[in-house]
């Protein structure tokens, strides 16, 4: 079931985790694991973590960490993929690697379809095949649905250059297309 707050329509499960934030965040935090936990380890694995297990648990300490403090003003998930982004990002300052992963669309992009379908091997193959930051944001337009606007939120980007980045992303994909036998 959806409900609109605020002007934005909620799925049940935004619901549940905003009503995780409530107070009964140490109760309700099982649901966040549950919900979050497959969903970030794949982002920490495109963003190119070499320990996406060990990624995945700091960052739901941060997200744990941050719940009394957390004011909902978009989607739960943006929130996450930020902190997530924030970890990888100071993790790979730390370490001295470079891992600067971030976006995608949907149209003429590799979906769930070209990813599972007859030619899921190109779709696989033009994944690996872009930066880190273009995958990432690859993921969220694709995997996340998320609008551009939350991708520029989540990653730190301004609008225009995730729209300029997906453009990009599209044609390449295109022109890939056309190449692979």
């Amino acid at each position: 079931m959806e409900r609109e707050l605020n002007g934005q329509v909620k799925s049940a499960g935004e619901q549940r985790v905003d009503s995780a934030l409530g107070g009964e965040a140490a109760g309700r935090f099982a649901g966040i694991w549950n919900r979050y936990y497959a969903r970030v380890f794949v982002f920490c694995r495109l963003m190119g973590s070499r320990e996406p297990e060990d990624d995945v648990q700091e960052i739901f300490f941060k997200v744990y960490r941050a719940l009394p403090r957390y004011v909902s003003r978009g989607r739960t998930s943006s929130w996450i993929y930020t902190i997530a982004r924030h970890h990888l990002a100071d993790r790979a300052r730390r370490s001295r690697l470079r891992t600067e992963r971030a976006w995608g669309n949907m149209n003429e992009f590799p979906d769930q379809a070209d990813l599972s379908g007859p030619n899921g091997g190109a779709a696989e193959l033009f994944l690996d095949l872009l930066d880190g930051t273009d995958r990432c944001i690859a993921y969220l337009r694709v995997h996340e649905k998320m609008k551009y606007r939350e991708i520029a939120q989540t990653i730190g980007i301004p609008l225009g250059t995730v729209k300029y980045r997906v453009s990009e992303i599209r044609s390449r994909y295109r022109e890939f297309r056309r190449s692979y036998p």
